[in-house]
Parts: structure tokens; sequence; C-alpha cells
């Protein structure tokens, strides 16, 4: 078996949460048995949803990023995936990872519900960077214990319109300053934005210590702070604008 078993952490207590997930080079892969994976051949990714309503048919997104970076390596889409009542598990489709020299966070997130968002962090070993005894798995398949070949991750992208759209719902929702400034804090861990998307967020805060806030919590996430300037006309206030380009 070539599995590695994942404890998945759901970011939000919601209806629907990927709490638990495994990665496998097996298609049909339902243990959690824990094992180093094959860096050469796509990866199959499984997660668990406790909170499902009666039945659910989830699509959703899953992507790999180097940690640190936010570099993306490999990202999954999946659609209508089904999910029996209660607890249940589903496989979600493959993805080929050119997987680097530093530690990788997988992230899964059904679509408008990011509340759902699962995140686990995985360490090099498991594809080889460093050396292991082969004896304390219950596998024969035969790994390299040499690195894989340096590569250029892709630059990332912004998070997907409809994505976006089911953030700022999520934040509307939320009725005090502080709560939708968490909403906001806990997206910036996972996705990437433009500075036209933060200012649109920073829109939803009245206050200007939520704005600043929120600006900052979000400037390692942003792919244009070449365009931070802008942010500068979302601000009542002088001292609350500087203090938000400060993030930049």
């Amino acid at each position: 078996m070539t599995s590695l078993f994942l404890a998945i952490t759901s970011a939000f207590a919601g209806p629907i949460a990927f709490d638990t997930g495994w990665i496998s080079n097996q298609p049909a892969e339902w243990n959690s048995i824990p094992a180093h994976i094959d860096p050469n051949q796509p990866v199959y990714i499984y997660v668990t949803v406790s909170r499902a309503r009666p039945e659910e048919w989830l699509s959703g997104t899953c992507w790999l990023e180097v940690e640190g970076s936010k570099a993306t390596i490999g990202q999954l889409r999946f659609d209508q995936v089904y999910f029996a009542p209660g607890v249940s598990m589903a496989q979600l489709g493959n993805v080929r990872v050119a997987w680097p020299n530093a530690p990788v966070l997988l992230t899964c997130t059904p679509d408008g519900q990011p509340a759902g968002t699962g995140s686990f962090r995985l360490d090099p070993s498991i594809w080889g960077v460093s050396s292991w005894s082969q004896s304390s798995f219950h596998s024969s398949a035969s790994w390299s214990t040499s690195a894989p070949a340096p590569v250029e991750p892709p630059a990332p992208t912004a998070i997907s319109d409809s994505d976006f759209q089911a953030l700022v719902a999520a934040v509307g929702q939320k009725s005090y300053g502080d709560d939708r400034v968490a909403v906001i804090t806990q997206s910036a861990k996972y996705n990437h934005f433009r500075i036209d998307q933060v200012a649109q967020l920073v829109d939803l805060l009245s206050y200007g210590d939520d704005r600043v806030k929120a600006a900052c919590a979000l400037a390692n996430a942003v792919i244009d702070k070449q365009n931070s300037f802008q942010l500068s006309s979302h601000f009542s206030y002088s001292d609350d604008a500087t203090a938000a380009l400060a993030c930049y």
C-alpha cells in the first residue's frame, strides 16, 4: 500500500467540512496506514466529510503549495463528487506533482463554502528528499531516497471570481468587524489575491482599524503588490492608509 494519512483540520465549523483525508499512488486506497509515496507517479487525493447533510454532491478545488512561498505546484478540480449521509469519504481525482525540496501544504475547499476548507502540512521526507528506514513500512515498493531535481514553481494566481464572491458573502454574513476580519485573515492562509480584490474586502469593513488589520492580513497573499498604492483611496484617514501600505 502506498498511502499517506492526512489529518486535515477544518478552518471553521459549518455544515460541510473536509476533516480527514489521505493521498496515495493507488486509485482505490481506503486504508490510512502511513507510507511514502512514489514521487514519479500521480497521487490521488481522498477526503472525509463528517458533517454532511443527508447526502452531498460536492465540487471544489484542491491545491498544493510550497510552504512559505505559497507557490502552487499542483491543483485538482473536482466536480459533483458524491458523499453519502453521515461520515463519508471519497476520492477526488489525481494530480501529478513535481515535488520540491521543501514542505508542502495540501488544501481542499468546497465551492461556495470557504469555511469548509481543510489543510495539512506535508513533510518532504514523504517523497524522498531525506532517507528513511524502508523496513518500517508495509510496502513492497522500491522508493528512491534521492531528492528530485529542483523545479521552478508556477507563478501563483488569484482566487477565482466565484470563490471570491463566496468569500465576500461569508464576510458579509458576520455582524461585527472583528469577526469579518477573522474570516478574511483565515482566507488569506489558503488563497492569493489581487489588489482590487483586497480593496473590495477592505470596503466591507466600517472602521479604519479593522480596514488596516484586513489589508495587512492579506498583504503576504497579494500577487501584484506593485499596485498597492490603489488602496489609499479606500481609507478615510491618511494615518490608516499609511499604516496599511506599510504592510506592503
